[in-house]
């Protein structure tokens, strides 16, 4: 299929997926110099970030009500026997699976089978978005069916911006199997949703019960790993362990903001120095870790698409190039060990249709155990590979790299209070990284990945809003097009946004020749 063939498949369908209208796909007022700020003022770069974050708890207190009211949901599934699925499909996948370690570590023992976190593409795909997945609302009951959800079962379905059709999907087929209604979190006002029709069916849907945590833009234009997957995280995780009881929800929700708040994110600064000279220097990091590989692990993953980044290597592959940084736990043997440890079971790979990319054996060729450490060395020689600890030690969350080394304390938060703070910091500190490699222009991430529908139209209106300020608007179709073309002998290491506006610069160059000729 040509590059123009393409084009005219999407554009076919694109009125599904045109959602420059939402809010969390709008630029955030408050970082429009992100990307000045991450190279000339960390610290007040650090300060904008945690001062978006600490909004979402007033968010959260707004909707207490409506978790609390989740939350009798989950314990009267449980009391009768049922189990709760959690889906999500990117970051709300692996908020999802997220919450089921969560859960694994620390929920009732008699329960810790009863949660069930469901990621589109499955368990591999918390290390790599599977291509299209999130497009498809079938796949979704197929995962589902492969889980045995059942009549007594609840689903809370999850999606950042209220459109995901895999997530849409998990949700209206549970509304045909189970006797529960579903729940469908989701950080879009309800106005935004409606001229989206998969949105709008969900929304009138009297069989499943919505709760909306709207919380504005995000703090990279899309960039919904961030915020919408933060607050997301804990209003599903708040319902998951506090229940429906307002008053421990209340306080655990004053617990975790009081954390965030009092933390100083300052230390930081040093750290986004520290590593993003190591990527300059074109040297690689491994992060070391005992207790918070999930957390770190959906950060460090979820940089790929966002900031077009290889993904992490699989030591199957034949030759494939590193990473810019890995995950390893250092006590542990093998690979099969080190993902029982990061989700406290062993993992869900899908099998399906023969596809090598969801098959047991390839995921477990994505090896965190200690033995990751010398096949990166030698995959990075002659660079160098610098090993950035990120671990619980005694009561401290301990962050160390050469040479530096920040203790936070954490005795008497709980699990998912220490997870969301680590969340918070990590998001803040990868950001910064790669602003300082320019991998995002002012809120704007001209380095999106477009290897989805949505993403692909988000590409398209980046490209049309650098366009525009230099006086040139193509149109939707024209872009479109030239986008696909580029797309075509795109390498890892190029950016499609200022790769299609340089096409239609030099399109709109030749067309204004011609005509003066």
């Amino acid at each position: 299929m040509t590059p123009r063939e393409k084009a005219d498949q999407y554009l076919a369908l694109s009125h599904m997926f045109r959602l420059g209208e939402i809010t969390t796909e709008k630029p955030h007022p408050k970082t429009m110099e992100m990307s000045k700020l991450a190279n000339s003022n960390l610290p007040r770069a650090v300060s904008v970030l945690k001062e978006l974050d600490l909004a979402l708890f007033h968010v959260l207190r707004s909707k207490a009500e409506e978790i609390a009211r989740l939350g009798n949901e989950i314990k009267d599934t449980f009391q009768s026997g049922g189990r709760v699925f959690l889906a999500g499909c990117g970051a709300t996948g692996r908020l999802s699976l997220s919450l089921e370690y969560f859960w694994r570590m620390k929920g009732p023992v008699k329960l810790r089978e009863s949660v069930f976190g469901m990621m589109a593409g499955g368990d591999s795909a918390i290390i790599k978005s599977i291509e299209k997945f999130e497009d498809h609302p079938e796949y979704a009951a197929r995962q589902m069916l492969g889980l045995g959800f059942s009549k007594n079962d609840l689903m809370v379905a999850i999606t950042e911006g209220g459109e995901t059709p895999f997530v849409i999907g998990a949700a209206e087929e549970a509304t045909r199997i189970s006797s529960r209604k579903p729940y469908f979190l989701y950080c879009n006002p309800d106005k935004d949703l409606t001229p989206i029709e998969r949105s709008r069916k969900v929304i009138e849907n009297p069989g499943i019960v919505k709760i909306n945590l709207s919380c504005g833009p995000m703090a990279l234009s899309g960039s919904t790993r961030m915020q919408a997957s933060t607050i997301q995280m804990a209003a599903a995780g708040l319902a998951l362990f506090q229940g429906g009881d307002r008053k421990d929800l209340d306080a655990e929700i004053s617990r975790m903001e009081k954390a965030v708040s009092e933390t100083d994110f300052s230390f930081l600064s040093d750290f986004i120095e520290l590593e993003s000279a190591t990527y300059r220097d074109k040297d690689y990091i491994l992060y070391e870790t005992n207790d918070y590989g999930i957390t770190i692990l959906t950060d460090s993953t979820e940089r790929a698409p966002t900031f077009s980044l290889l993904p992490f290597e699989n030591v199957l592959d034949k030759n494939p190039p590193p990473s810019l940084c890995y995950i390893c736990y250092p006590d542990v043997d093998n690979s099969p060990s080190a993902w029982h440890r990061l989700f406290q079971r062993d993992p869900r790979p899908l099998n399906w249709d023969g596809r090598q990319e969801l098959s047991t054996e390839y995921l477990m060729g994505f090896d965190f155990s200690k033995n990751i450490k010398k096949y990166r060395e030698e995959k990075v020689k002659p660079s160098k590979l610098h090993l950035f600890g990120v671990k619980r030690q005694g009561d401290d969350l301990v962050f160390s790299f050469k040479g530096k080394e920040k203790k936070i304390r954490v005795a008497g938060l709980s699990i998912l209070a220490e997870h969301t703070l680590l969340k918070l910091l990590l998001n803040t500190h990868s950001t910064l990284i790669m602003g300082r490699l320019d991998r995002y222009q002012d809120n704007f991430m001209i380095w999106v990945r477009p290897s989805n529908n949505k993403l692909i139209d988000r590409s398209i209106r980046y490209v049309r809003h650098l366009l525009s300020s230099k006086g040139i608007e193509p149109s939707y179709e024209e872009t479109a097009y030239a986008l696909f073309e580029e797309i075509e002998t795109l390498s890892h290491n190029e950016p499609i946004v200022l790769k299609t506006v340089n096409r239609l610069l030099a399109s709109n160059h030749q067309t204004r020749e011609g005509a003066a000729s």
